[in-house]
């Protein structure tokens, strides 16, 4: 790419929607392009802090990593919708995250659409669930990148819709035109508003008509008839993390680290059960707790319980023996990376997918069936079988194999700069 460009990048405020394409905007600031990053946020510290969202903290991340960001000022709509996701599980739970993610889509578009008339940009990358890209982009006639960070969520014939959790082949024909017709009525709905994205599509076709990059290998999504040429896979991308060396395993049992990730942490109860369940006399135990830090560190457990606020997940996993995960795409991506076999306990309805690809993939278990009636015998029996099952451990190594020496924000600008070089 002999041309220097003047790229913007654009996302919804989640850790999981921003991760790659901090990595990614990192590789274009490393090949001497010009960035800018704009995202909904809050612009009092103050209140930033007292809300002690990470969601809303991404700007820190931005700040560690010296990229030029802007925080556009978060509709009071949105963070309102936000702080309900957590309390949502299953089909519900993915209606509220898709009104979250297009709250306040027009507003967004005007306020960045000023910034853009400050500076002209020779190209969009954003998160695929940000509607003001597509607004500016067509505006502008600038080109955009969509880029997925949950893998591919089309409708297609024997895959597990979004928002059920089908299993692969096994399609119940009456839940999926069910849901189907729940997640078209949704997609109306938001596209009802926005005239200038009427020909968009969230479930069903490309996002974008120039590139859609899904940041995992090919290898982890289930077999799929001929995608357009458009429709990319990459990798993750670990580029512009800085890993902490920060020793968790002190001991020769095995380590469990258990998280949730960032949203569905107000899960004191299930985080209780679960390392209630776990026998400590053979597992260490290490917790990165969110929201519900404070009510955990007050319960009593095992002297080789650790409880977090929160924790670097590479750092960890790559001591860690098993992962207890809710089952988010970044945090299975990661366990793959660092060959870690999973135990999923899902809640909303990207994970309940992400959890059935987990099991029909043979990394790990899918616990939701079991997690209501969860005991130290249904836990003993499935960390036994996650740590010795042949199968789980030959399909990590293969899909270990598969993520070496590759990086998704690389392979994705090589295949930008192709693209622009046809065009």
């Amino acid at each position: 790419m002999n041309k220097k460009l003047n790229v913007l990048f654009l996302s919804n405020p989640s850790v999981g929607h921003t991760n790659f394409l901090i990595s990614l905007a990192q590789k274009y600031i490393d090949k001497n392009h010009t960035v800018k990053f704009m995202l909904p946020g809050i612009t009092n510290a103050y209140v930033q802090k007292a809300l002690n969202n990470p969601s809303l903290n991404i700007n820190y991340t931005l700040d560690k990593h010296s990229i030029n960001y802007k925080l556009i000022p978060i509709s009071f709509k949105q963070i309102a919708l936000g702080l309900l996701l957590p309390f949502k599980s299953g089909i519900s739970e993915l209606i509220m995250a898709f009104k979250v993610l297009s709250s306040g889509a027009e507003y967004y578009a005007e306020y960045i659409a000023k910034e853009i008339e400050k500076e002209s940009y020779d190209l969009i990358i954003y998160d695929y669930t940000f509607i003001p890209a597509v607004i500016l982009s067509k505006k502008l006639n600038i080109p955009r990148v969509a880029i997925y960070h949950s893998g591919l969520t089309f409708y297609e014939k024997d895959i597990p819709i979004l928002g059920s959790d089908a299993t692969y082949g096994d399609i119940n024909k009456d839940e999926y035109t069910r849901i189907k017709a729940t997640l078209d009525k949704l997609e109306s709905s938001i596209k009802s508003k926005y005239k200038d994205i009427s020909q968009m599509n969230f479930f069903t076709q490309a996002n974008s008509d120039f590139l859609n990059i899904i940041n995992s290998v090919k290898e982890f999504e289930y077999k799929r008839g001929n995608l357009p040429s458009n429709v990319c896979f990459t990798a993750p991308s670990i580029y512009s993390r800085k890993v902490l060396d920060q020793k968790h395993k002190t001991s020769d049992k095995k380590l469990i680290y258990l998280s949730f990730g960032t949203v569905f942490t107000k899960e004191y109860k299930l985080f209780t059960k679960i390392i209630k369940s776990i026998d400590t006399s053979t597992y260490d135990v290490v917790v990165s707790a969110g929201d519900s830090y404070a009510k955990l560190q007050k319960t009593k457990f095992a002297d080789n319980v650790k409880i977090y606020p929160f924790l670097d997940q590479l750092n960890i996993l790559n001591q860690a023996d098993i992962f207890i995960t809710h089952g988010g795409k970044n945090s299975i991506n990661e366990a793959m990376i660092t060959k870690t076999p999973l135990l999923v306990f899902p809640f909303g309805a990207e994970q309940e997918y992400n959890a059935k690809l987990v099991e029909y993939k043979n990394i790990g278990i899918n616990f939701k069936y079991n997690k209501h009636n969860l005991d130290m015998h249904s836990m003993d029996s499935a960390l036994e079988t996650v740590l010795n099952s042949t199968l789980i451990q030959s399909s990590l190594n293969h899909l270990h194999q598969l993520h070496s020496n590759k990086d998704g924000a690389e392979l994705t600008y090589n295949k930008i700069d192709s693209l622009l070089k046809k065009t």
